[in-house]
């Protein structure tokens, strides 16, 4: 992977099996990463649904929460939203409304370059994505100590 060893790395268990790595990537996304990292600490996805399953991607999350938004950080990024790649999911019409709920790309998805904030990359597992429905549920997230 392009990332340097050093970066922090998630494993996501899927409720109907499968298990899917995440790669951090704190340089280009440094707020995101470490919200990321707390709610994953935290426990905060175990159970959670995909509420939003399209073609080109797949969305986690929750709504009812305690955590303040994270500022977007889309402006000085210069990754692209390719097949695989984690972005933070926020409101229409604010870019630091971002708290809990992620994204991944299944596929090519160029208009959304710059518009939301990239965190990661999955690094395994990216055949699980493609077979998740709506309602599948992460079993259990964890860091990769």
């Amino acid at each position: 992977s392009a990332g340097r060893q050093s970066n922090p790395r998630v494993r996501m268990l899927l409720d109907r099996g499968g298990e899917v790595v995440i790669e951090l990537y704190p340089e280009q996304a440094p707020l995101a990463v470490e919200r990321i990292l707390t709610l994953v600490r935290e426990r905060f996805f175990d159970g959670c649904k995909f509420h939003r399953v399209e073609s080109f991607l797949v969305q986690t999350g929750k709504r009812d929460h305690d955590y303040p938004p994270v500022s977007g950080e889309m402006f000085s990024q210069h990754l692209t939203h390719g097949e695989g790649m984690v972005g933070m999911a926020r409101l229409p019409h604010d870019y630091d409304s971002a708290a809990t709920q992620f994204y991944i790309i299944k596929e090519r998805r160029p208009r959304f370059n710059g518009e939301y904030t990239l965190f990661g990359e999955v690094v395994e597992g990216m055949g699980y994505i493609h077979k998740i429905k709506k309602g599948h549920k992460i079993k259990q997230m964890e860091v990769i100590e």
